[in-house]
């Protein structure tokens, strides 16, 4: 197999599948535990519900393998190299922001869904 380069459309639907897949795998275990910890302390009144989340929330965490993180990351090395600047979609497509001249990730769902900043 030949190895060729990516397109930036390609290259754009890498980067947001590492954004969902950032989202759906969340923090280190040990980020969720200082985050927790950091929240009880600020909040003092936290109810049985929100400490039965915060559980939950570790439980997942913990539950993805070592090599899901790390191939995540080994994919934002390659991926995300490039500067990348947020723009709001909908300034940029009413023209009141100028569009950056590098790679820009757009704040909105219809301004990527459409591909008008791929």
């Amino acid at each position: 197999m030949t190895a060729r380069r990516l397109t930036r459309a390609e290259m754009n639907h890498l980067r947001r599948l590492i954004g969902w897949v950032r989202c759906e795998v969340g923090a280190e275990p040990e980020e969720v535990v200082t985050a927790a910890k950091e929240a009880l302390d600020h909040f003092q009144c936290v109810t049985e519900d929100g400490k039965q989340r915060l559980l939950e929330h570790y439980q997942k965490s913990v539950a993805v393998p070592n090599y899901i993180r790390a191939a995540l990351k080994a994919l934002e090395k390659v991926c995300l190299e490039e500067p990348a600047e947020v723009v709001d979609g909908k300034l940029v497509a009413h023209r009141r922001h100028e569009a950056p001249q590098r790679l820009a990730v757009a704040r909105n769902e219809e301004e990527i869904g459409n591909g008008k900043l791929d």
